[in-house]
Formats: C-alpha cells, sequence, structure tokens
C-alpha cells in the first residue's frame, strides 16, 4: 500500500471532550455544512455485481488509511474535510483516518448530538472534497455504468442512511448526474418523490468539462428543478477551481487564494444572471452557498450601472425584468461570520440570509454558533433574527422546525 500519514499525522493526541452545550436562543438551520463520507457508503446501496470495484476505505502500510478508486487512492485531508474536535495547533494538510475524526463528521448519530450541542434545529450537508461537492469524482470513473449506480448509491445513502435516521433534523440534498441533462432531469423527479428538496450543482460546470449555463444544454435538468421546486446550491468551490487563480500572480502563498475564495460565489452570480436560466425559469430557487453577503451590495450596484450598456449590447433577452430584478427575485445567499454584510442587509434584503455553520471545516462556527449569531445579529429586531437564523430556509427549502425542539429555543 501506499504510504499517506507523515510524521505530523502522528503527533496527534486525543480528541478534545466534548463541549457543554450552548444556550439556545434561537432555532437555526445551518444551509452549509458537510459529512465525510463512512467506508461502508456504498455497501448497502450497491448491485452485488458492482460491491468488489466500487470506492471504499482501504488501509495503508503505515496505519493509515485512504479512499480506493478504481484509478486511483484519495487520502482524507484534515483541514478540508474535518477539523472538529481538534486544537488549532493541530491543524494542517495530512489525512486521517476516520476514527481520527470526531464520530459527527461521518456517523449520523453522533451528528444530531453534534447539532443538539450547538443549539442546530436542522442542517442541510453537502459532500466532502473527496467526493466533490457535485460528485465529480464519481461522474469522472471510467466505467460508465459503475459511475451511475455509484451516484445513484450515493443519492440513497443519504435518504436512507443519513436524512432518513432524522428527517425533521436534516434538510435532503441529491447530487446530480452531470453527464446527461435528460437523465438528470428525470433523477430530479424521483427524488423529489422522495423528499429531496435541493441539488448541489456546479457554480461553473464549465470547468469541469461540461456546457455552461448560457446555453440550453442544461433546460431539461432545469424545468425540473422549478417544476418539483428543488432548490439548486450552487457551493462556492463547485467548479473544483478558484477563479482568484488567474489573476494572481503563480508564485503566491495559498493564502492568497484561501482569502479570496468568496470571488467565486460573486462572479458566479452575475454569470448565472446573465445566462438566462432564472429568466427562462422565473420560479428557480439559486442559492450561492457558502457565498457570504458582503459583496452583495456590490453586485446590485454594479448591475444597476450596467443597466444602460446591456440596453445597448442586446446582450439582456429578458423584456419583462432587469437584470437587477432577475437577480433579487431568483437569488439567495448563505453566510456566517460577516459583521459588514450584516450590516448591509437591508442593501441585500433580510428575506435573502440564511446561516451556516459548515461543521466541519476550518471555518465552522461549531460549537459556538450561537454565540456568533448573538455577536452579530442579536441586537437586530426579532423578526430579522427570525429571518435570518431559520424563517428564510425554512421557507426555501420547505422545512419545518423540528416540533419536539422548538419549546427548547429562547424565542419560542
Amino acid at each position: 500500500m501506499a504510504k499517506s500519514y507523515p510524521e505530523e499525522r502522528k503527533q496527534l493526541k486525543d480528541l478534545l471532550p466534548d463541549p457543554e452545550p450552548a444556550v439556545r436562543r434561537w432555532p437555526i438551520i445551518s444551509v452549509d455544512d458537510h459529512f465525510v463520507e463512512p467506508g461502508d457508503l456504498f455497501v448497502n446501496h450497491l448491485p452485488s455485481k458492482f460491491l468488489d470495484i466500487a470506492p471504499r476505505i482501504v488501509p495503508t502500510d503505515d496505519g493509515g488509511e485512504v479512499w480506493k478508486f478504481p484509478d486511483e487512492l484519495v487520502p482524507n485531508l484534515m483541514t478540508t474535510t474535518s477539523i472538529v474536535g481538534r486544537p488549532v495547533e493541530e491543524w494542517g494538510f495530512f489525512p486521517l483516518r476516520l476514527d481520527e475524526c470526531r464520530p459527527g463528521t461521518y456517523d449520523v448519530h453522533a451528528r444530531v448530538a453534534d447539532l443538539d450541542l450547538a443549539g442546530i434545529a436542522a442542517s442541510l450537508c453537502f459532500p466532502s472534497f473527496i467526493f466533490g461537492f457535485v460528485g465529480q469524482r464519481l461522474h469522472n470513473l471510467t466505467d460508465p455504468d459503475l459511475a451511475f449506480a455509484c451516484f445513484r448509491a450515493y443519492n440513497d445513502w443519504i435518504a436512507e442512511d443519513w436524512v432518513g435516521m432524522y428527517p425533521d433534523r436534516f434538510i435532503p440534498q441529491q447530487l446530480p448526474w452531470m453527464p446527461d441533462p435528460k437523465i438528470a432531469a428525470a433523477e430530479i423527479r424521483r427524488n423529489a418523490d422522495r423528499g429531496f428538496k435541493a441539488v448541489s450543482f456546479s457554480e461553473s460546470p464549465e470547468k469541469l468539462g461540461y456546457p455552461s449555463p448560457h446555453t440550453k444544454h442544461w433546460w431539461p435538468f432545469f424545468e425540473a428543478c422549478e417544476e418539483t421546486e428543488t432548490v439548486v446550491n450552487l457551493h462556492i468551490g463547485s467548479s473544483s477551481r478558484v477563479v482568484a487563480e488567474d489573476a494572481v500572480s503563480s508564485d503566491c502563498p495559498g493564502d492568497v487564494l484561501a482569502a479570496m475564495f468568496g470571488v467565486n460565489a460573486l462572479l458566479a452570480s452575475v454569470d448565472w444572471v446573465y445566462s438566462g436560466v432564472p429568466s427562462h425559469f422565473p420560479r428557480l430557487k439559486i442559492v450561492l452557498s457558502e457565498s457570504r453577503i458582503d459583496w452583495v451590495p456590490y453586485v446590485i450596484d454594479r448591475l444597476k450601472r450596467h443597466a444602460y450598456t446591456t440596453e445597448m449590447t442586446g446582450s439582456w433577452a429578458d423584456r419583462d425584468l432587469s437584470p437587477i430584478e432577475v437577480f433579487q427575485r431568483n437569488f439567495w445567499f448563505t453566510t456566517l461570520e460577516d459583521p459588514l454584510g450584516f450590516e448591509l442587509r437591508d442593501h441585500i434584503g433580510v428575506d435573502r440570509i440564511m446561516v451556516e455553520c459548515d461543521y466541519p471545516h476550518p471555518d465552522t462556527q461549531w460549537p459556538n454558533i450561537q454565540d456568533r449569531i448573538n455577536l452579530e445579529i442579536g441586537h437586530l429586531p426579532a423578526d430579522e433574527i427570525s429571518l435570518i437564523t431559520h424563517g428564510t430556509a425554512s421557507a426555501v427549502y420547505r422545512h419545518k422546525i423540528p416540533t419536539l425542539l422548538s419549546s427548547t429555543f429562547g424565542e419560542i
């Protein structure tokens, strides 16, 4: 087996003990969290003929483990997959075994316990970088039959083994079938019938080797999303690319790209406005996931100021609404730790803002999300706090606050 565990990993200590339960001020729906896929993900959901070649976790010769795909070995890198439960001084770009991660990253029962500790009423989860935020590592498998079987099995695992265990605590989100929009549309309808409310799509599918949203290639898919009220989530980085790398020095440190990661969402939002997708599908809900919101007023201002150019170039085909009106009708945004953005909420639209925890990534506010929200918006009017913490998310994703939990929060 290939070696995968450098010296740093050998210095890891035991996981930190559980934190004290948070004071529950408000119900919180976190619309951007992640899971780390368990090693048995495909065992119960694939046809038997694929089990021997399916992706799985295998041990390495130095006591570690990696995901084995038919054509590659993929390590579980700590700071891009799971840092909760580890002190900051242990964070680094080195691989972990699942048993070295906090169980809430990969075990749904432990995740619910972690939601309870932080005072989170419900959560929407994305894949880990191992599989890609739209499942691109599955789409790229060289055996198309295995690829499609794994794609379906992944969504079955979400439906049955993750969300299905606690349907009131999780908003079901599916992966899309990127290689074929008509098959993708059929899967959207099939999964909507069994309760899926959202799909994780790419902010820039062209960067993944597929047609851009400016073509009509994806229209069958978006038609199915609009018809079934399936929310299209565009997670930052879902193009497997940081767009800022085209604008900065080739020898800049990684900190530059990390600091400017949010540029992906800014550019994607305008790209999608002008793609014609939200104009042609006016009831489609598009969420910029992990996007922040402090840049949104800038985009609004630019769309307004650019209106005269749009008229001259004839690039805008929607004769009923302007670009800014489409932007303000079809798009929502998610954020946390964004004090300037919350100050600008009236320019953004209070009912366009949702919060996230980003468990278990480095940006996560777990287990202190209640305190962080209180610090940033606790002074706002109660109706605005309600919208931001859970009301808008509940409406956008058609997910109710769990009845048994509602009385445990201070607001209710």
